[in-house]
């Protein structure tokens, strides 16, 4: 049996998925899930599925709900003790392989231990198998309320590993390939440094200076003209070391941070305009 919360809800039992009953049992589920091997209390359910006003019978919903997914798992073949009512809540235990969520933490682990031992084309193969689980926004369809917070936070842990990829992807070379990618998430995400600073090395390094610069202008005349500010110190730095060309300043974001043993993270080769 697998459990699958990034992208819609679902259970599978050898591919084929399992019925899961209505919204509210998916929402219980959900919750359970988040928390996995953890005891959820029974408030936070009833605040999960009624946030504003919870009816007076929204004790005996949660246990008639909870009672009628126990079944339902344990018929797709989820062992008896692992949905268990506890003093004050229920706790759901899956093995951590069954989990997508885990999964993904674990390659995206594996991928960082990679990048801190100077292994980079292995990090970028752990980091999109991590990225490969995702079936599109995390628990799609039930993440308002209480779980949205979680879904954020797991979105969060997405757009984490991609620009850990994409830096090593850059230190790797891969200039141009990265580009596309990089462009259509700079425009998405526009407030995020790390990806605005990756375009900008991207594009200078596939040969594209006036690029690179013109996308510097394009954030800035976005943030003047929408929020009143200037893009951040990093990305004006970076510009300047665009326009001076100094090579040691024109690495990929992640570049400075820590290794295990105090190292360097990730750290490219010198560019040079087109270079690969």
């Amino acid at each position: 049996m697998e459990f699958r919360i990034l992208g819609p809800l679902e259970v599978t039992v050898e591919g084929t998925p399992l019925p899961l009953g209505g919204r509210r049992q998916q929402r219980i589920l959900a919750v359970l899930l988040l928390r996995a091997g953890r005891v959820v209390t029974a408030d936070k359910l009833v605040d999960c599925l009624w946030p504003l006003r919870p009816p007076a019978t929204a004790p005996s919903q949660i246990r008639n709900c909870a009672a009628a997914l126990r079944r339902q798992l344990i018929a797709g073949g989820l062992a008896e003790n692992s949905l268990i009512r506890r003093p004050g809540g229920y706790r759901l235990t899956v093995d951590p392989g069954a989990l997508d969520r885990n999964r993904f933490d674990e390659e995206a682990r594996r991928a960082r231990l990679a990048l801190a031992d100077g292994h980079a084309p292995q990090a970028v193969e752990a980091f999109l198998r991590a990225e490969d689980l995702w079936r599109g926004p995390a628990i799609a369809g039930l993440a308002d309320g209480m779980l949205e917070p979680e879904a954020m936070s797991l979105e969060e842990s997405r757009l984490q590993v991609i620009e850990d990829r994409l830096d090593a992807e850059l230190s790797l070379g891969r200039h141009a390939r990265a580009v596309p990618e990089l462009t259509a998430l700079a425009r998405t995400h526009p407030g995020r440094d790390r990806l605005q600073a990756a375009l900008m090395v991207a594009l200078y390094g596939s040969g594209r200076v006036g690029d690179a610069l013109a996308s510097f202008d394009r954030l800035r005349t976005s943030l003047r003209t929408e929020l009143g500010l200037e893009p951040s110190r990093r990305l004006r730095d970076l510009r300047q070391a665009i326009l001076t060309e100094d090579e040691t300043r024109l690495q990929p974001v992640g570049a400075w941070r820590p290794a295990r043993d105090g190292g360097p993270h990730l750290r490219a080769s010198p560019l040079r305009p087109g270079g690969r």
